[in-house]
This record gives C-alpha cells, sequence and structure tokens, in this order.
C-alpha cells in the first residue's frame, strides 16, 4: 500500500483501516449494512457493472487518505494505492454502508465519480469499489471509461439530494438499547444531513468536509477548541434557556401523566406556566 502512515501497535490502535466483509459460507444472501450496499450487492450478481456506477454516480464514493497527508501544510493528498504483481496499479473507494469504523492514521475522503473521470492520477489502472466485500467491482481507468464516468455524473449527482432522509444501518449498530435511545436523541441531524442514525462508526460528508462544517457551525479550529465544546455540551451551557425550559415542562408531565406525552397538554402546560411567571 502507498501512501498510507506507518502501522501502529495493535494493543495501541485497532487495526480496520479498510473493510473485510466476507460472504456467507453457507450460500445465503449476504445482509448488507443498508439499502445502498443490497442494491449493489444484486446488481453484482446480475454482473451489471453499468447500473452499479450509476448508482455510484447518485451516491458518491469515499476513499482513504493516510492522516499524515492532511497535516497542516501538506498541499497534496496522495490516492492509497496498491500493487499488483503484474505491475497495475489499483485504487480503493468504498460507499459509506461500508466504511469502517474511524481510525487514527486513516481518514475518509467523500468524492464524486465525476471528480475521479477528472482527476484521478493516470497511473492507476484500475479502480475497484467495496473491495474485499460482497458487492465489490473492478473498473478500467481507461480514457472511455473515464468518460462514461464523467457522463453518469453529470447526468445523475445533484449535491444535497440525499439530504432529509432516514438512514438506518442494518447491521454494525450498536446492540445496547440505552446508547440507541440516545443516538435517536440526535436523529433529526442525520434526518437533515442524510446520515444513517444508528451507528458509532460515521464518517459523514468526509474529513475535510466534516472539518469545515465544525468550524462554520460549532466554531472549532482546533483540538482545544474540540474539547472546550464538548465540555460545554456536557455542561449544559450550549442550549439557550428555552430549550431545556420546554424539555423540562415534558419531563414534569412524563412524572404525572406517564411517558406518552399530549402534544396540546405539553404546549398547554409551557404556555400557562410562562404567563404565570409574567404575572
Amino acid at each position: 500500500m502507498h501512501g498510507a502512515a506507518a502501522p501502529a501497535a495493535e494493543d495501541e490502535y485497532h487495526d480496520d483501516v479498510f473493510p473485510n466483509v466476507d460472504a456467507p459460507d453457507d450460500g445465503t444472501p449476504w445482509q448488507a449494512p443498508a439499502d445502498l450496499e443490497e442494491h449493489l450487492y444484486e446488481l453484482c450478481e446480475a454482473d451489471d457493472g453499468y447500473t452499479y456506477l450509476r448508482a455510484i454516480a447518485i451516491t458518491g464514493l469515499y476513499r482513504p487518505v493516510s492522516v499524515a497527508d492532511i497535516e497542516p501544510g501538506a498541499t497534496d493528498r496522495p490516492v492509497l494505492t496498491v500493487d499488483l504483481p503484474d505491475g497495475r496499479r489499483i485504487a480503493q473507494m468504498y460507499t459509506v454502508g461500508l466504511l469502517p469504523r474511524p481510525h487514527p492514521e486513516v481518514v475518509y475522503e467523500f468524492v464524486t465519480l465525476g471528480t475521479l473521470a477528472a482527476e484521478l492520477p493516470d497511473d492507476i489502472d484500475i479502480l475497484v469499489v467495496n473491495a474485499a466485500t460482497p458487492c465489490q467491482q473492478f473498473y478500467l481507468t481507461t480514457e472511455e471509461e473515464r468518460d462514461v464516468w464523467a457522463d453518469l455524473h453529470a447526468d445523475h449527482y445533484v449535491d444535497g439530494r440525499l439530504h432529509d432522509r432516514i438512514d438506518t444501518r442494518r447491521t454494525g449498530a450498536p446492540e445496547s438499547p440505552v446508547l440507541l435511545h440516545g443516538l435517536a436523541c440526535g436523529a433529526h441531524l442525520c434526518f437533515a444531513n442524510g446520515d444513517a442514525w444508528n451507528t458509532l462508526d460515521w464518517h459523514g460528508a468526509g474529513h475535510n468536509s466534516e472539518v469545515e462544517r465544525l468550524a462554520e457551525w460549532w466554531g472549532v479550529h482546533s483540538r482545544e477548541d474540540w474539547l472546550g465544546t464538548q465540555e460545554r455540551l456536557l455542561s449544559r451551557e450550549v442550549s439557550p434557556w428555552y430549550w431545556d425550559f420546554v424539555l423540562g415542562a415534558r419531563t414534569s408531565l412524563i412524572e404525572q401523566f406517564g411517558p406518552r406525552v399530549d402534544p396540546e397538554l405539553w404546549r398547554q402546560c409551557v404556555e400557562v406556566t410562562i404567563r404565570n411567571r409574567m404575572a
């Protein structure tokens, strides 16, 4: 593998750098992590590489990048590649449902099929999507093939088209009901961004885009900013007082009437309490 950082000790970091998913040994259908990967698996079974390309033209892919290549001052982010015995070079890309848990030495950047058509280095001979999984697919990176990628991107990719939707992982989700309840509390944000709500192995819109989001929406520009924001969140110093007030009214109603709170009763409780306090 070219461009990757040196491997860390096994007792220090986990080794889930790339996905490695085996097909069932008994011949039963593979349980894909989400709708997209199930669709791609069906297309692989049907040997329909063109429709497979069309699907990933809509959704985009994620490419691994060594953390060493995104340090401050780094101007180039080389594509991680693998050399075949015959000298050809492979680049690995993945759909979001198959990305492994975050790793301290490798991050994943979002990339469209159109960007790959224009910017994938010429010394890469093969593109493999979802390598070492039951829905892997290989493509040559010839000029004619890149033209197909560019056309599919122009026809099908729309920025933000996959936002405002519920995405639920079928595999890889935590089993703890308490943890799932906690994740569900932030599901509205996942809905808005089109991300899976029930997973901890989260890469969002790709490393660079997530860094930009943190800077724009939270004012986080450094590790110190991040730790400070986490402390404020844990101390409930981020939400405005009226959010806490409205949620406190709901908690009070739950104590009186049980867990199923009537929305109209909740609204009346908040309004009456505020009017009484003003009086």
